[in-house]
């Protein structure tokens, strides 16, 4: 038979797909004595319509070391997963859907198109690996909604809790008030934004005036008490006395904390419930008042006095203008300053006290960092990244969200007691809103319905990539062939969450790394 007149490119790349999958060349041999190289293979976040070079230009990078290992005869094990739990997934529905927000729709329909749009994601996404050749083992596959990866993050939880190193606790949290839903350290950014730095005037006990200064004016109602350094000249006279707050009216006692900075504004500082971390240690350490103005949605309550009612984006205008209209605004310097922003929402974080469940990290930074340090990293230099960020962990990792979709929190509440309850391993995975745990009448029992937080099951992922292939109690995975993975390829801006939870993850289970090499790519920057 003679060679075909037009050579056509697409037909002969299909054959080849088709003559590779059948010969089974990228699957992982379970039987084989080789020596195993395995990829903790980054599982896209599947809540795009459309793929950019990004995608290819990360997933080549790790393709050209998996595909090198094989040919150097490793039994490659590269499995794939897709990343369809949780606020990304969510924000992409609500936008496609146009879902103003998560009360205008039950849960279980919300969770249904949910999936429906991960299920068109995860085709998108397999079709183009497909064609760009990439050579990961499609028998081994798995989403981080499914049931096999629900078990290792409720399995998870479980073990955490169990261990001490999971707790719930009822404190100042970081709040997005446009998704209503708690956040972590890693959910933040920083935005340069133009602001005023105002001098606004409280009264003193014998009718002085008394000026601090703040760039959130909104909180004067909020203010709970005024501070200066003991070491500050200028104040030692407000030893013991009280503050008149303006608008409000209400007292407020005049402390010392050899925190404060004597340069800053007037070195008279306002604390408010809560403005950000200062105010929750100072709060914390000096047992002060407590008073909450506004709500999950940002809407002040009955102690915004006449703001009850407003947004909290709109009382600043309304706050400054009574201000001004009482002669109480002494100065007001335009500034550009950094505020920390919800990464998803772009929304300013404001603080809500609300009970969350958190892991423990803070207390144990030396040692994850110490952790981190072990891994082999490519390029050596992206260490740094990690380190700087460990180093910088002001809070523990808060791991509940005031969502509907994601993997929920295997937990209930006796009606009678409050005790925790717990569901066996063998039971996993639950729904504790649709599941009665074994022992119990679902009458006497309170279902959490918060889930958690997406990086919660990610930070699992090479347990959930060997679990496929390895039947080991997963408390036991470090004696598989596949626990810890030999590589983890991932971007740099992810460091801070996907890598270091799942090392901070792998320390806490298992006490071991959860794969000894790292190979970080960047991005490709348009003008």
């Amino acid at each position: 038979m003679g060679l075909p007149n037009k050579y056509t490119i697409t037909e002969r790349e299909q054959y080849w797909r088709d003559f590779w999958a059948d010969q089974g060349i990228y699957a992982y041999n379970e039987s084989s004595d080789k020596p195993v190289f395995s990829v903790d293979t980054p599982p896209p976040y599947v809540s795009a319509d459309h793929l950019h070079p990004g995608h290819i230009m990360s997933y080549s990078q790790a393709e050209f070391v998996v595909r090198y290992k094989r040919m150097a005869g490793y039994n490659v094990f590269y499995p794939m997963g897709f990343d369809d739990n949780g606020l990304p997934t969510e924000r992409h529905v609500e936008k496609k859907h146009k879902i103003k927000n998560k009360d205008s729709i039950s849960r279980s329909d919300f969770v249904k198109l949910c999936l429906e749009e991960t299920q068109k994601g995860a085709l998108t996404y397999k079709n183009l690996w497909t064609l760009m050749g990439v050579s990961v083992d499609w028998s081994k596959t798995y989403s981080t909604i499914n049931d096999h990866s629900q078990r290792v993050s409720q399995w998870s939880f479980i073990d955490l809790y169990n261990k001490g190193l999971l707790e719930q606790r009822e404190d100042p949290i970081m709040w997005d008030i446009t998704f209503q839903t708690a956040l972590a350290q890693t959910d933040l950014e920083d935005d340069e934004q133009e602001s005023f730095l105002n001098d606004i005037e409280f009264t003193g006990e014998d009718g002085t005036p008394l000026v601090i200064s703040t760039t959130r004016p909104e909180l004067i109602p909020a203010c709970v008490a005024l501070f200066y350094n003991p070491n500050d000249e200028r104040y030692q006279h407000l030893t013991g006395k009280t503050a008149t707050v303006p608008i409000s009216g209400h007292q407020v006692p005049i402390l010392t904390d050899e925190a404060v900075d004597l340069e800053f504004g007037t070195g008279l500082m306002m604390v408010c419930t809560w403005g950000d971390a200062e105010d929750i240690e100072k709060w914390k350490t000096h047992k002060l008042d407590t008073r909450s103005i506004f709500n999950e949605k940002g809407i002040y309550n009955e102690l915004g006095g006449k703001y009850e009612g407003q947004h909290v984006a709109k009382v600043r205008k309304l706050i400054m203008e009574d201000l001004e209209a009482e002669g109480k605004v002494v100065a007001k310097k335009p500034i550009t300053h950094t505020v920390q922003v919800s990464e998803r929402s772009g929304t300013p974080v404001e603080f809500i006290q609300t009970k969350q469940w958190f892991i423990k990290v803070v207390e144990n930074k030396e040692e994850l960092l110490a952790q981190g340090e072990k891994l082999n990293w490519n390029p050596t230099r992206m260490f740094q990244i990690y380190k700087d960020w460990v180093t910088s962990l002001k809070w523990d990792w808060c791991i509940s969200r005031q969502r509907y979709y994601g993997v929920p929190i295997p937990v209930w509440y006796h009606k009678e007691t409050g005790e925790i309850i717990l569901p066996d391993e063998s039971e996993l995975p639950v729904d504790p809103t649709e599941y009665t745990p074994k022992g119990y009448k679902a009458e006497d029992l309170i279902p959490e319905t918060d889930v958690l937080d997406t990086w919660m099951t990610s930070s699992v992922s090479p347990l959930i990539g060997a679990s496929l292939v390895e039947d080991l109690p997963l408390d036991q995975m470090s004696d598989s062939k596949l626990y810890p993975n030999t590589l983890r390829p991932q971007a740099f801006e992810i460091i801070r969450t996907w890598l270091f939870y799942t090392v901070a993850k792998s320390w806490y289970h298992h006490q071991s790394l959860p794969f000894t090499d790292v190979m970080i790519s960047g991005h490709g920057l348009d003008s």
